[in-house]
């Protein structure tokens, strides 16, 4: 069995980019705020790197 690399960092990367950031943006709308720009980003980050994941995945798998 082979260690994937790339994915063992993006997966956490990702994780630690998606996660905080859709806490405060919710916890903002809920205040009826409106969310910080830096949070969107941060998402969408964290959504390239998991599609990343899952095209290595799907390509290193097939």
């Amino acid at each position: 069995m082979t260690v994937d690399w790339l994915t063992l960092i993006l997966v956490p990367l990702a994780l630690a980019l998606f996660l905080p950031a859709s806490f405060k943006a919710r916890a903002a709308r809920k205040n009826g705020e409106q969310p910080p720009t830096w949070t969107a980003v941060a998402q969408a980050f964290g959504i390239v790197f998991l599609l990343m994941i899952v095209l290595l995945q799907v390509v290193g798998n097939g």
